[in-house]
């Protein structure tokens, strides 16, 4: 345990090195009751892999323009990791975030600190601890531990504890792939060579096709050697003057997707009382279920919104009770308005009074004691667009005894109807 801890430490000052606007910045790390922490700053985005699968939903997959733009943005973070001798070694759909207010992709899971306790265990082993019950020797052990990466993803070498740049260039290159097939990699392997077949599932130009047979070749000598191969490669697809250190234009839009600013859509205030309503039917998560609804449905009108957004509660009775408190407005009205940003509409939203807060915590600390000051923090954090009820929702759940749970909001419900009074 100590060896892995000073490892750990050891590679969270490389973490912590790291300063690039793709890369989630490294701000602390700590060790209690034996567990290792790392704190990095927080992404308001949403993975690719959930892109994919939204898209997927609709029949829609990434288009060539799209996958060269991510590909190029991509190409800058591994250009800059290499250079400090950084491998990623674990890149997938799932491990890149589009950063709305970047509109960037963001590379996040480094394998660096996942790796610290294999390479601790394997240390050990040459400080001469006996073979396991299956007789692996050392490096045997080593191999096994240190293999980082997801299958289909990771490259063969990769599996026996080695990575070069051009190990995160074929990852990369493989995850170009499933946002273009929408397939992932095991669909696509060949059972007998394990390479990828993938042209019957995508339709691109003979460049981009080559520079991505070439990232994902199984040996690694055939495969491009640096993220600034792969750009020069690219370069005849790109706008005129881009360079790897140049921040591309706004990605292009598939024209097949509609524009939702260009289409009616309901009003600021409609949203607020469906988020509103949605909460104490569903609790926090009300957010993205709203958010994704709107993502998924741009042309919906507001009742239709209100049906999609009952469909997703599983109770029938608060699915009726939510449908009954919705006020549609008129066709004519949600002509006249523009659909915001679900975080405007919560950014909107007036802060809960703090004698309110107070005395929820006062509450809450009868039921579970002290650590009521720490729960009552943490929602207020992650939740910060919570109305009074909601607010007192979140922390009833917090309660593990349901008669105690109940008390709660039976105490504080004339709190609530003051708070909801003033406003």
């Amino acid at each position: 345990m100590q060896k892995a801890i000073e490892l750990f430490k050891r590679e969270a000052k490389t973490l912590h090195s790291i300063d690039h606007p793709q890369i989630p910045k490294f701000l602390a790390c700590f060790t209690q009751a034996k567990r290792l922490f790392i704190v990095q700053e927080y992404i308001d985005g949403v993975t690719y892999l959930k892109v994919l699968q939204r898209r997927k939903k609709q029949s829609k997959l990434f288009t060539e323009a799209e996958v060269v733009y991510w590909l190029v943005h991509m190409l800058r973070v591994l250009d800059y990791l290499h250079s400090l001798n950084i491998m990623h070694r674990d890149i997938s759909p799932e491990n890149v975030m589009y950063s709305r207010d970047r509109n960037l992709p963001i590379l996040i899971d480094f394998g660096l600190v996942n790796n610290t306790m294999s390479d601790a265990l394997s240390e050990s082993v040459t400080q001469g601890e006996s073979l396991n019950n299956e007789g692996l020797n050392h490096e045997g052990l080593k191999n096994s531990v240190t293999a980082v990466g997801k299958f289909g993803y990771s490259p063969p070498e990769q599996m026996y504890g080695k990575c070069t740049p051009s190990s995160d260039l074929y990852a990369l290159g493989v995850t170009a792939l499933v946002l273009l097939t929408g397939q992932h990699p095991r669909n696509l392997m060949d059972d007998q060579t394990l390479d990828l077949q993938w042209r019957r599932h995508a339709t691109i130009t003979p460049q981009l096709g080559t520079v991505l047979d070439t990232m994902i070749r199984q040996q690694p000598q055939e495969r491009f050697q640096s993220a600034r191969e792969v750009f020069e490669q690219l370069s005849p697809l790109l706008p005129a003057n881009v360079t790897l250190s140049q921040a591309l234009p706004t990605p292009p839009v598939t024209p097949s997707e509609p524009q939702t600013d260009s289409l009616a859509q309901p009003d600021p205030s409609f949203i607020a009382q469906c988020r509103d309503e949605l909460v104490r039917c569903i609790g926090p998560i009300a957010d993205m279920v709203i958010e994704e609804t709107l993502e998924d449905n741009p042309a919906a009108t507001p009742k239709e919104i209100v049906e999609i957004l009952a469909g997703q509660i599983t109770d029938a009775d608060q699915a009726t009770a939510f449908l009954s408190h919705i006020c549609i407005p008129s066709e004519t009205m949600a002509a006249s308005e523009t659909m915001p940003e679900i975080s405007t509409v919560v950014q909107q939203r007036q802060p809960l009074n703090p004698a309110f807060i107070n005395r929820c915590r006062q509450a809450l600390a009868k039921c579970i004691g002290p650590e009521a000051s720490m729960i009552g923090e943490d929602t207020l954090a992650d939740y910060p667009g919570l109305n009074a009820r909601a607010f007192v929702e979140q922390l009833a759940k917090e309660i593990p005894d349901g008669q105690k749970s109940e008390e709660f909001r039976q105490q504080l419900r004339s709190a609530v109807v003051k708070v909801r009074s003033a406003k």
